[in-house]
C-alpha cells in the first residue's frame, strides 16, 4: 500500500477516483449521508421499541431489568450500531475528506464527540448543531495557527473551557444554595 511515487517515504497513496466519495453540488456525499443517518438515528431512537429500550437501560438499568429486558442483548446490539456509525464515519474521512488512509485518520475527534453529545444532551439534531459549531471552533484553531503563530493546542483550551463551564453550569442547575436562618450554607437537591 506505499505510495510508489515517494520513493520509499512511509506514506499510503492517495486512494484512486473510483474509491472516493463523489460530490454532489461541491460537497462530497459524506454529509448527505450524516444529514440521512442523524433523521434516521432520530426516528429510530424516538419512534421504535428498541430505541426506547435503548433509552430506558440508558437510564436506569435496574428499570430496565423490572420491566423484563434483555439488557445484555440491548447493550450489545448498541455498542454494534455505535460501532457500524462509526465505521461509517470513519469511511467518509478517509474517502472524502483525507482522500487516503493516515495514522491520524480520526485526529480525536472521539473525545470532541463526548463533549459535543454531553452538551446537546444526547439528541441527535442538537449533536449535529454542536458538532458544526465545534468544527468551526476546530477550523478556526488551524487559522490563528497560521495566521497569527498562536499555538493549536489553543482551541483545545478553548474546548475545554466550554466543557468545563457546561459542567459548572450543570451543577448550579441541578443544585441550588440556599442559606438557613443559622447563617450556615447548605446545598439541596431540587
Amino acid at each position: 500500500m506505499e505510495d510508489p511515487s515517494l520513493k520509499g517515504f512511509a506514506k499510503i497513496a492517495n486512494f484512486p477516483d473510483y474509491a472516493l466519495l463523489p460530490k454532489l453540488f461541491g460537497i462530497h456525499i459524506g454529509f448527505y449521508i450524516s444529514l440521512a443517518l442523524v433523521a434516521i438515528i432520530t426516528w429510530f431512537l424516538r419512534k421504535t421499541k428498541r430505541g426506547f429500550e435503548i433509552a430506558v437501560v440508558g437510564e436506569s438499568v435496574s428499570t430496565a431489568r423490572y420491566a423484563g429486558m434483555d439488557i445484555s442483548r440491548i447493550i450489545i446490539a448498541t455498542m454494534l450500531l455505535s460501532g457500524g456509525l462509526c465505521g461509517i464515519t470513519g469511511v467518509i474521512q478517509a474517502a472524502g475528506v483525507n482522500k487516503t488512509l493516515t495514522m491520524n485518520v480520526s485526529s480525536g475527534y472521539g473525545f470532541t464527540a463526548v463533549i459535543t453529545t454531553y452538551l446537546s444532551g444526547l439528541s441527535a439534531p442538537r449533536v449535529l448543531v454542536v458538532s458544526f459549531l465545534f468544527a468551526i471552533l476546530l477550523q478556526g484553531g488551524s487559522y490563528i495557527q497560521s495566521a497569527l503563530q498562536i499555538p493549536q493546542a489553543a482551541a483545545d483550551v478553548l474546548q475545554g473551557m466550554i466543557l468545563f463551564c457546561a459542567l459548572g453550569s450543570e451543577f448550579f442547575v441541578r443544585y441550588k444554595i440556599r442559606f438557613n436562618r443559622k447563617n450556615s450554607v447548605s446545598s439541596e437537591v431540587k
